[in-house]
């Protein structure tokens, strides 16, 4: 552990599956980089999906602080006791930075730091916008100006920093005002641990195509069906894999019966969420994820180390990890014939499909590494705790 002389950074963090899957190794690696870490998560509902004993075991002696809070929540009372147990732990905790993960986590979380002493630094990851943002929906339309206000309102202490995994989503919080040019860095992505998705060989027979990550229509799960009903029609041993659950909470959820649905049509072979995806990626040919908008996606970012051709959409985040034509493909947002020719296109061409691979890999390696995305979010701390307050 760090000694007492190490910086003590606090981060925040909703949901503990999320940051065992998103956020440990990235832990770890400030840890050896010499900070103190302390982490504010609600307690887990289920079994933690840990890559190695060691994550594990990590884990359990990590400094753990807990708080309930309600991911979609709009019960005025809860949050404002969640904003409440959030700073008395910070209080406690008494950390020189405070570092918030999620759009909640990190409103709540800025607001708790600014209410506590001896804070210097008040940094939040922006990992995607989400439903309020990407949803054309009554509902998502209602919030988005309270979700705007509430951020402003959080970030507006010039010890604020806010991280952002892609130019685009940068660009629309300086345009809303949300906050100045001055407190905006860019870090692309969570990282991918390249160690543990390692460069392997297509496997033989049918090509087959693989989807990653929760079952949301925003995350292009219809459009993906709908192409493979196009596919069908001229490569029907071409297969679609889907990994993920359904998240009844989201309002944008693809349903269990509508993914039954699909399967007896024989569309798709649905898995449901798995603890490693890496053998799925090991006996896949491509990665496709036809989403509205991302961050920088995990799913990809998995898929590139693991040395797949990925076909994305022309959306921010995703236009950060693939370049069309050296290590995929990009189609149009919501067109199922564009992201059909896409799918078809690598199929009926192994070597092209091979050596975008590769590319993926080497880039995985040099740009999107753990290490070298802790190293930059370690650098935003080092600013931090260097600015005078």
């Amino acid at each position: 552990m760090p000694n007492l002389t190490s910086p003590r950074v606090l981060m925040i963090n909703n949901d503990s599956k999320h940051f065992v899957t998103h956020r440990l190794s990235q832990a770890r690696l400030l840890e050896e980089l010499g900070f103190d870490l302390h982490l504010a998560v609600p307690p887990p509902t289920e079994d933690l999906p840990f890559r190695s004993e060691a994550d594990r075991a990590w884990f359990q002696r990590l400094r753990k602080h807990a708080f309930s809070l309600d991911r979609k929540g709009l019960n005025p009372i809860r949050e404002l006791r969640a904003v409440q147990a959030l700073t008395r732990i910070v209080r406690d905790v008494r950390p020189q930075i405070v570092h918030s993960v999620t759009p909640k986590g990190s409103i709540y979380g800025s607001c708790a730091a600014r209410r506590a002493v001896g804070v210097r630094g008040i940094v939040s990851t922006i990992t995607g916008l989400g439903f309020v943002f990407s949803s054309a929906s009554v509902r998502a339309r209602l919030l988005r100006p309270l979700t705007v206000r509430a951020y402003r309102s959080a970030f507006g202490d010039r010890r604020c920093r806010v991280i952002f995994q892609n130019p685009d989503d940068r660009g629309l919080f300086l345009s809303l005002g949300v906050l100045r040019a001055g407190q905006a860095r860019l870090v692309p992505g969570s990282g991918v641990d390249v160690q543990h998705f390692r460069l392997t060989e297509e496997a033989p027979g049918p090509v087959k195509v693989l989807f990653a990550g929760r079952m949301l229509r925003d995350k292009g799960v219809e459009t993906l069906v709908s192409a493979a009903r196009l596919v069908r029609e001229i490569l029907p041993a071409l297969e679609v894999h889907l990994l993920g659950d359904v998240d009844p909470s989201n309002p944008g959820s693809i349903s269990r019966s509508e993914l039954a649905s699909w399967q007896s049509e024989g569309l798709v072979h649905w898995h449901g969420a798995v603890a490693d995806v890496r053998p799925f990626l090991e006996a896949a040919h491509i990665a496709c994820l036809p989403s509205y908008r991302e961050g920088v996606p995990m799913a990809l970012l998995e898929a590139s180390a693991a040395g797949r051709a990925m076909v994305a959409t022309d959306v921010p985040g995703c236009r950060e990890v693939v370049e069309t034509g050296k290590t995929g493909l990009l189609v149009p947002v919501g067109r199922p014939r564009e992201l059909a020719d896409a799918l078809l296109s690598l199929a009926r061409d192994p070597a092209r499909r091979q050596a975008m691979g590769r590319a993926a890999r080497a880039r995985a390696e040099t740009e999107f590494s753990r290490a070298t995305i802790a190293g930059k979010v370690a650098g935003v701390y080092r600013e931090c705790l260097e600015t005078p307050v």
